[in-house]
């Protein structure tokens, strides 16, 4: 279902350390980038609201988010619709950061990533990961940026699929099967 966007931008009351908020943003030249899009929570309106949380925002450049990001989420969401069901995470990486914002000091990332999982007609799971640095060119093609889901996953140190069979998934991670993902 499609609805309008709320923008409707808050303070995530459930972070016990604090969240955001919209003044940190002030000024600052620096989009509140969704890490998960607004365009892909709309079962509900509940739903769209809590992807304007603070919790699910980081400073974004502009030409990145309205560019090479939101081309990336659009491609994200045709592939989920042709395979049927895709995984997705989604985050920043604090490496080679570009400064503070705010009062509330918030970092903003060096580089940002996605990851996708789906699995094939024979139940073998197929993944690719997308990794960006935070500058790139206003005209950069997001496909220019695909790498193998273990190079992110050594960066972060996080372990992006542990329900898989080990003995299988450091071989899936480090292959990008192009017949599914057409890149």
């Amino acid at each position: 279902m499609d609805r309008d966007r709320c923008d409707c931008f808050a303070r995530d009351t459930n972070v016990s350390t604090g969240s955001a908020v919209d003044g940190d943003y002030s000024s600052t030249g620096f989009d509140r980038g969704h890490l998960s899009p607004a365009a892909d929570n709309n079962a509900s309106a509940e739903a769209n609201e809590e992807s304007f949380l603070f919790s699910n925002m980081s400073p974004q450049l502009p030409y990145f988010n309205r560019e090479v990001w939101v081309k990336l989420e659009s491609w994200v969401r045709q592939k989920a619709i042709a395979l049927g069901t895709v995984y997705v995470t989604t985050g920043p990486i604090f490496v080679n950061n570009l400064g503070k914002i705010g009062n509330n000091e918030m970092t903003i990332p060096g580089y940002f990533y996605k990851v996708l999982l789906t699995f094939k007609e024979d139940g073998k799971p197929s993944m690719v990961g997308f990794l960006f640095p935070h500058v790139v060119p206003a005209s950069a093609d997001f496909k220019d940026f695909v790498v193998p889901v273990n190079t992110i996953e050594t960066l972060t140190g996080l372990d992006f699929f542990p329900a898989l069979d080990n003995r299988d998934e450091g071989r899936y991670e480090a292959m990008i099967s192009n017949s599914v993902w057409g890149l």
